[in-house]
Parts: structure tokens; sequence; C-alpha cells
């Protein structure tokens, strides 16, 4: 009745949730997993010999010869090919993943650096809008892989540059959350359509169908920070755009200390 006690039962579901992520993960993988494997079996051998060919008979054509671009253009196709494959292969494997810890000024910084000459083409101006260090304090350090980080930053990095028009910019700022750094890269595109946005890191769910891409580097950018016990998260910025988020458990500053 109306004077009769009431229980309120606060539960924490952050496990379960962690659970039912993963297991969504694998369930939307195992569809790709017989498909990968045959793929690579049945591909890869016919690419290879087909990519030989090429560069032999690109050996020995002048670089003035029409057949040279064309011959160019199909050597150029086996490489893109053999990507997708060793993506797939890349997106459903299990392998464990090597832990460092890994200081984020660096792994933002070595990333921009690695791939200005892509954005030239298109006078895109990058702008990092946090400075991490200041004077003797620690740097802002999370746990993960350096080589896995990088390529997640490289992948929403590279489809910024995608998406933005000719003379457009790309921000990239980081923050420390409580027990979180997050990285935020956020473009002046044209954002991300809403059918679309939530199924953006879904395998071969794609903005550039027909442009090239193959719906794979954001599905393996969220499969790498999931192994690194982090979140990747998309929404279209007020005033256009959009703003990729990466959420890393940061490690204690300690100076002197790299534990």
């Amino acid at each position: 009745d109306g004077d009769g006690a009431r229980v309120l039962a606060i539960g924490d579901i952050t496990d379960r949730v962690r659970l039912e992520r993963q297991l969504q993960d694998k369930e939307r993988l195992a569809s790709l997993g017989l498909l990968a494997a045959g793929v690579a079996h049945e591909v890869n051998t016919p690419l290879t010999g087909i990519s030989s060919y090429a560069q032999l008979l690109l050996a020995d054509t002048n670089e003035n010869d029409p057949k040279y671009r064309l011959l160019k253009k199909m050597e150029q196709q086996t490489f893109r090919a053999s990507s997708l494959v060793n993506n797939l292969l890349d997106l459903i494997a299990d392998r464990p993943r090597a832990r460092e810890i890994v200081d984020v000024e660096d792994l933002i910084t070595a990333t921009v650096a690695l791939h200005e000459d892509l954005m030239k083409p298109k006078r895109i101006s990058v702008h990092l809008q946090t400075v991490l260090r200041h004077g003797d304090e620690p740097p802002v350090r999370v746990r993960g892989n350096f080589h896995d980080l990088q390529q997640v930053v490289t992948n929403v990095l590279l489809n910024a540059r995608d998406a933005v028009a000719d003379g457009g910019n790309i921000w990239i700022s980081v923050a420390e959350e409580g027990e979180h750094v997050v990285i935020r890269v956020r473009d002046d595109g044209k954002g991300i359509a809403p059918e679309i946005i939530g199924r953006i890191f879904d395998p071969l769910v794609t903005t550039k169908r027909g442009q090239g891409g193959t719906g794979l580097g954001l599905a393996i950018s969220r499969r790498l920070i999931h192994a690194c016990d982090g979140e990747i998260t998309v929404a279209n910025a007020p005033g256009g755009g959009a703003e990729f988020s990466i959420v890393l458990l940061k490690v204690e500053k300690t100076v002197g200390s790299m534990q």
C-alpha cells in the first residue's frame, strides 16, 4: 500500500556490460571467420602470382609506354586486394596483445608527423589543442600497445582527412577525466549520416562506398581499443563534422616510476 516500505537495489553492472560487449563482438566477427580464412587461402596465391607477373612486365616496360600506366594500376589493385584479405584476418584474429606503458603525447605527435604528407594535397590543418606536459610534470600515460594505438589514431585521422574539404581542419585534443584519458579527433566535414553512425564500427560498414573504403578500419580499431580495456565512440559535432573519442585507462602519474 502507500505506506509500505520500498527497497531500492543498486548493483554494479560494469562487468556484465563488458562481457555482453565482448560476446557481441565475437558473434559479429564469427560470421567473418570462415569467410576470411577461405579468402586468404583461395585468393592470396593467385594474387601473389598476378602481382609478380605485373612487376616483371613493369621492369621490361618503359615508363613512357602507355602500357606502363595500366600495369602500374594492375599492381596497385593486387596490393589493395591483398591488403583487404590481411585486414579481414587481422579483424578476426584473437591473438594476445603485448601491453606497455604508452606516453600519450609521444603517441599523438609521432602519429601526426607520420601522416603530415597525406594532409598536404588537401591543405588540411591539424590542430593539437592540448599541451600534455608542463615543465617537470610527469607525462600522461596509458597502458596499451603503442603500435595498436597508433593504428587506431591513424585510422581515425585518415577518416577525418577523407571527410573534410580542401583547406579543412582536424582538431586533436587529450584530456584527463577521472581514471581515464580521452583522445578526441574532430573534423569540420559533413559529419556521418544518421542511418550509418550507429553502425560505423561494424565490419564492412563504410561512408566511402565506391571510393576505396572497405569498412574494416574502424572495426579493427574498436577491436584493438577493447583489447586495451578501452572504448571508442563517435558523434556528430555541433556545427558540422564528426568527433571520435578514444577512452583509455590512465596510468597514475608517479615521478621516477614506470609502474
